[in-house]
């Protein structure tokens, strides 16, 4: 997702937006993890990959990457094997589009 700023705005005004946007992203960071875990397709035999799945969020300098993955080395199978029958990642990650767009967006859209 490409955002673009017009105008002329203060450094401080951009660390806000960075701030606000990285607040925001953690929140949904966490509701990706729970959703993950709440929607995993498989049957559980352990609990051990559902327990693993985790979201979170990267901070670089000129990105910000909002994830949620498996934590188990077996977990790259649930998620592409048997024809994606068992990944929860990917449809996580798309269920979640419409809601990180409009959080960033309400992030660099505030006034203050």
């Amino acid at each position: 997702m490409k955002i673009e700023v017009k105008g002329q705005h203060p450094q401080e005004w951009y660390e806000k937006r960075l701030q606000k946007t990285a607040e925001y992203a953690l929140g949904v960071s966490a509701q990706m993890e729970q959703w993950a875990k709440a929607n995993a397709p498989w049957k559980d035999q352990t609990g051990d990959a559902r327990n693993s799945l985790q979201g979170g969020v990267e901070l670089h300098e000129k990105s910000l990457n909002i994830w949620v993955g498996q934590g188990k080395a077996y977990g790259v199978y649930l998620e592409k094997d048997h024809d994606k029958k068992y990944a929860i990642c990917e449809p996580t990650i798309k269920h979640y589009a419409p809601l990180i767009n409009d959080t960033i967006k309400k992030a660099w859209n505030e006034s203050t």
